[in-house]
């Protein structure tokens, strides 16, 4: 069974900043450009309100969870997310075999990938979709 949050509000925002490494030589910057939006949800079983945050970069996508506790209280994370990648899309992880994510990364077609097969973070994926880039950005912005 499937349970949808509640969707209360979505904040867009586009992020331009670059910082200096530290530790490196002055001229090292590291670049934040992307777009991103951050939705308010409820999640509709426990009334949990809760924030998406979603990036979208020129060469990447990152999402995360907020979710707001007390500091002297104790939460046991889990993770139930789930993509569905087109055929032809490559994807490099680690396994979680050993019960860690330090471990050797593998390259696998996504048809070679088992149902329920876990992937320790981070995992790379290049999926081979061909889009009109000015036509996906006015449908998802």
């Amino acid at each position: 069974m499937i349970f949808l949050p509640e969707l209360y509000l979505a904040a867009p925002r586009l992020m331009r900043s670059t910082t200096p490494i530290p530790g490196m030589a002055h001229t090292a910057r590291r670049k934040n450009h992307c777009n991103g939006v951050r939705i308010s949800l409820e999640h509709d079983l426990s009334f949990t309100k809760y924030t998406l945050e979603v990036r979208v970069y020129n060469d990447g996508v990152a999402f995360r969870h907020v979710i707001p506790g007390e500091l002297s209280s104790q939460r046991v994370p889990d993770e139930y997310s789930a993509f569905l990648l087109p055929s032809g899309s490559v994807v490099w992880y680690g396994g979680l075999e050993s019960g860690h994510y330090e471990t050797d990364y593998v390259r696998k077609d996504i048809s070679e990938v088992q149902p329920g097969e876990w992937a320790g973070p981070p995992l790379t994926l290049s999926c081979r979709v061909k889009l009109d880039t000015a036509q996906s950005r006015r449908q998802i912005w």
